[in-house]
């Protein structure tokens, strides 16, 4: 089965997501970054064990991979990556802040994390203006908006992610929040 997900080298998407991320990465970071970021991989594999996308077959943990993976080819900050691989963990999953917290994810993840969560009682739109309030969850979300456009979407997801796209393209700049260079708490 061909996925909707494929990476250049499809058998390891980490590898691909760390190997855009190092291109610009000092070496003594590239092995913070590594650990780091195959412990926050594991963490979401853990999560959405058993999970499939829409199609029933695809396993759910390719989709906040390839989302990690836009945003290290973009150039996004390694904080910006980990919280695209995590980025429905506290939305879709049992696994809380505090379980993130525990697990030592550095808070600017969670925070952002816990930004692209959507609250009960919250509407679409609501949702979308309180994330672009956060240049780091912005970038994650449009992302994760690429990533479902290529997912084979419907037509009423078309016109959501479409809405989404108006507000958050109004978004701050990127630069309204200082980008940290390693993945330390």
């Amino acid at each position: 089965k061909k996925f909707f997900y494929d990476f250049p080298c499809s058998r390891k998407p980490l590898a691909c997501i760390v190997s855009r991320m190092t291109s610009n990465t000092t070496a003594n970071q590239i092995k913070i970054t590594v650990k780091n970021l195959t412990e926050i991989e594991s963490i979401a594999r853990h999560a959405h064990v058993g999970q499939k996308r829409r199609d029933g077959v695809t396993p759910y943990i390719l989709h906040p991979l390839r989302v990690a993976d836009i945003l290290a080819a973009e150039g996004e900050s390694n904080e910006v990556i980990a919280a695209g691989v995590l980025h429905d963990v506290l939305e879709d999953t049992r696994v809380t802040a505090s379980d993130l917290r525990r697990e030592g994810v550095p808070r600017v993840v969670i925070k952002t994390v816990e930004t692209l969560t959507h609250q009960r009682g919250e509407s679409y739109v609501e949702y979308i203006q309180r994330v672009s309030k956060s240049p780091m969850a912005t970038a994650v979300k449009l992302a994760d908006i690429r990533a479902n456009m290529e997912d084979a979407p419907t037509d009423r997801q078309i016109v959501k992610y479409t809405n989404a796209l108006e507000i958050l393209k109004d978004a701050e700049p990127k630069d309204a929040e200082p980008k940290a260079s390693g993945l330390m708490n």
